[in-house]
């Protein structure tokens, strides 16, 4: 009965919320062998081939993916580089954020400042953290520096693509997404 906002997200909780309000395809073609029966088939239809109904044609990959061990991994957190690549894959997005090269950066008022944690993102991510930041469904994190002689601060961003997702973030996240579905 109550949302517990500070509480981790797990892969089988966004693989229900995705199925129930981006708009999923289900599906029965996929095997995963470690999920319970009340999460089969939301963890199906989530790393289908074609999930996305913005996927008109069904040819990209699920909007999550299994492990490299083959697993689905219910019970595993979500983190901020794998949000990004589920909400802009449900966005039918795939082109887009596999065809981005060089490295990611942020709108700051006129200009694109680059994320300094870029780096730590994973390569096959990039795009679409680079997607979700330009769609403003994800933050980055700002800070200011200025050394004691100069005289215009330096505005730097960070993505953090490593940190858990709470239950609060996706909530914030997932309204955003909203907005990004009728651009």
């Amino acid at each position: 009965g109550s949302f517990k906002q500070k509480q981790y997200l797990t892969r089988s909780e966004l693989a229900r919320y995705l199925v129930m309000g981006t708009g999923i395809r289900q599906s029965q073609s996929v095997n995963v062998k470690d999920v319970s029966t009340g999460d089969v088939h939301f963890a199906k239809a989530a790393v289908a081939k074609g999930a996305a109904i913005r996927d008109g044609v069904q040819t990209q990959g699920g909007v999550m993916q299994l492990e490299l061990s083959g697993n689905f991994n219910p019970s595993g957190e979500v983190d901020r580089a794998g949000l990004s690549y589920s909400l802009v894959q449900a966005l039918g997005l795939e082109k887009q954020a596999k065809d981005f090269t060089g490295d990611i950066t942020v709108q700051y008022k006129d200009e694109r400042i680059p994320v300094k944690d870029s780096a730590s993102v994973p390569a096959d991510l990039k795009g679409y953290v680079q997607l979700a930041l330009d769609l403003n469904i994800l933050n980055a994190s700002f800070s200011v520096t200025q050394g004691p002689y100069d005289l215009v601060p330096k505005v730097e961003a960070s993505f953090n693509p490593a940190k858990k997702v709470t239950r609060a973030d996706y909530a914030v996240a997932i309204t955003r997404y909203y907005q990004a579905w009728f651009q």
